[in-house]
């Protein structure tokens, strides 16, 4: 496809982010799948994992707010330089819309599928992390949906393909 998109996918663990981030960005060329989840890795020490946080600390917020602006520098100096970048980031109900507020040009998605899809997901998937997140999601899920969302196209992919998921992105994009 043509142009160039700065695009955030955002959800909660297990909603699709990763895997529909990179097949949008392979509708592109030039094109980037950032996963902000592995800079967030990339701290050599500081970092708290998702079982080490026991629930939500100014710490543990700083932490994704960090990274998400390192993120945002990052994909807008390749937009400005002709590059698609679909970025992939966890979105956390709390500081929710502090993450990404001031990139401009950032077309921003969620995937907000139902809480037991979601549960579906996340006992299907191998991450280390599952088990927590399993735990957690029925209150993140709850807080997210109850927030405001303007801006953002919400999409409930619970019954979506990964095909369905991709197609609808892409129209948000304005590219279908």
């Amino acid at each position: 496809m043509t142009g160039h998109h700065l695009v955030l996918v955002a959800g909660l663990p297990g909603a699709g982010k990763s895997t529909i981030a990179r097949r949008v960005a392979e509708s592109f060329s030039p094109s980037m799948h950032l996963q902000v989840d592995q800079l967030r890795t990339m701290m050599v020490r500081g970092y708290i994992t998702p079982d080490q946080a026991q629930g939500w600390s100014q710490a543990f917020a700083q932490q994704f707010i960090r990274e998400s602006r390192a993120a945002a520098a990052l994909a807008t100096s390749l937009h400005d330089q002709g590059v698609t970048v679909i970025l992939d980031d966890v979105a956390l109900p709390p500081i929710f819309h502090v993450c990404y507020a001031q990139v401009p040009a950032l077309h921003r998605v969620l995937l907000m599928p139902s809480i037991e899809a979601l549960l579906k997901r996340l006992r299907l998937r191998e991450d280390q992390y599952d088990a927590v997140f399993q735990a957690q999601a029925p209150m993140l899920h709850a807080m997210l949906a109850e927030q405001d969302k303007p801006g953002w196209a919400v999409l409930d992919t619970s019954d979506w393909s990964v095909e369905q998921t991709v197609a609808r992105v892409l129209q948000v994009l304005g590219t279908r």
